[in-house]
């Protein structure tokens, strides 16, 4: 898949990059490419099962504002569960 906005590259590439690390954090679920809630550019997604304080949270298990310049916004979805489809 080839991007042709720059920024939405480098976001994906800073995903690349920190998804498996994010994913070993407590309480993450997901990690996403999307569009920040405040200002409409690439950014970031990481996904919770529940929202904690980052206070809360031991330093290393603290999810960073931002990674190499792009924005990390976390949002609280729950936890994912497969659903079979299988009929009958």
């Amino acid at each position: 898949m080839t991007h042709s906005n720059p920024n939405l590259e480098h976001v994906t590439a800073v995903q690349a990059r920190y998804a498996n690390a994010l994913m070993q954090k407590p309480h993450v679920v997901g990690v996403a490419v999307g569009v920040s809630d405040d200002n409409q550019i690439p950014c970031l997604v990481v996904m919770v099962d529940k929202l904690v304080p980052q206070s809360d949270l031991k330093w290393q298990d603290r999810i960073p504002e931002q990674l190499e310049g792009v924005k990390v916004e976390i949002r609280e979805t729950g936890a994912f569960f497969a659903q079979d489809f299988t009929a009958g």
